[in-house]
């Protein structure tokens, strides 16, 4: 039996990206793979670790069986044999650098070293939806970030 990339590979032309090394420009690139869910996956990966299963990748809340499908035709994936990592992401903005920030969607470094300052002047957030008393983060950016975002330290 064929294995399905390897038809996808025939019928698209060129090689497969291998989704443990792909760049998150690269898998945005791919159809069926926007800008956040490639992000979510590369930043899921430097997390966790490389991917060991398709499982493990359609384990991430982000990751809906249509964009399971698109990786699965669109990428390569060297499956090792061992537990899957469960793979909940999710940052601390209490403690998250600018640079850290800057990688969330809708958020860019000006706007995450403006977070980062209020936090010090101002103290913790209760709650990511604190994020909306910094100008120019609204309900659009909130619910972009809601999946990747805690406020677990902010009593302390």
């Amino acid at each position: 039996m064929i294995h399905l990339a390897l038809l996808a590979n025939l019928a698209f032309g060129g090689p497969l990206l291998d989704l443990n090394h792909a760049t998150a420009t690269e898998l945005a690139e791919l159809p069926g793979v926007g800008p956040f869910q490639a992000m979510v996956l590369v930043v899921s990966r430097e997390t966790y670790g490389e991917y060991t299963s398709w499982e493990d990748v359609g384990s991430l809340e982000d990751v809906g069986p249509g964009l399971l499908k698109a990786l699965q035709i669109r990428t390569h994936l060297e499956t090792i044999p061992g537990p899957n990592i469960p793979r909940r992401l999710s940052t601390d903005i209490n403690e998250a650098t600018a640079e850290t920030l800057a990688s969330f969607p809708s958020i860019g470094l000006a706007t995450a070293k403006i977070i980062v300052d209020d936090r010090s002047a101002r103290g913790p957030f209760a709650s990511c939806e604190d994020l909306s008393r910094i100008i120019g983060i609204g309900e659009p950016t909130l619910v972009a970030v809601k999946t990747l975002c805690e406020a677990s330290n902010a009593s302390g």
